[in-house]
């Protein structure tokens, strides 16, 4: 049977246990919170990305098919 002594190292033990994994709780809620408002901070920049980026990509496209033209007018490729 345990002895008193090593009774008490565990209660010891896991008392200090509980701490520990009470401080690791409050740090990574802190962090989730610090997380959730970065991401409500950026949902503006969002929707306005949203919004440009089918304009964007199709200037984009445009002007790769302008290049693409350009450079097949100015310089035929000869095998």
């Amino acid at each position: 049977m345990a002895s008193l002594r090593d009774i008490k190292s565990r209660i010891t033990s896991t008392k200090k246990t509980s701490q520990i994994t009470k401080a690791m709780q409050m740090v990574s809620a802190s962090k989730m919170n610090r997380a959730e408002a970065n991401a409500k901070a950026y949902v503006p920049y969002m929707e306005k990305f949203k919004k440009w980026y089918p304009v964007l990509r199709t200037e984009a496209r445009m002007h790769l098919i302008q290049c693409l033209l350009h450079v097949q007018l100015r310089k035929p490729v000869t095998w």
